[in-house]
């Protein structure tokens, strides 16, 4: 799920620049208030200027590290919408 978004909206080097940077901060972002602990963080990439950039939805797993769920332009959508906010929430029920 992750990646098939990621490819939409970063070239493959700011998609490996994303991995690096969750595995050195696997708490980045912000809590989505009754995600079930998902959180979503603001990643600029270049040329998109001060506000554009991608945000990343993942979740982190004590003693297995952070999972990258999904991806997406800030202009395309500023925030999860609640169906999405639920199915990811029912994803992590369901998987961990």
């Amino acid at each position: 799920m992750y990646l098939r978004s990621a490819e939409r909206v970063m070239t493959e080097t700011e998609r490996s620049a994303v991995v690096d940077y969750f595995a050195a901060n696997p708490h980045a972002g912000n809590v989505i208030p009754g995600a079930g602990g998902l959180r979503k963080a603001r990643i600029p990439l270049a040329g998109r200027g001060k506000r554009g950039g991608a945000r990343v939805i993942s979740y982190v797993v004590a003693a297995r590290g952070v999972y990258l769920l999904m991806a997406y332009a800030k202009n395309d959508q500023s925030d999860l919408t609640p169906d999405q906010a639920r199915a990811l929430a029912r994803l992590i029920e369901t998987l961990f």
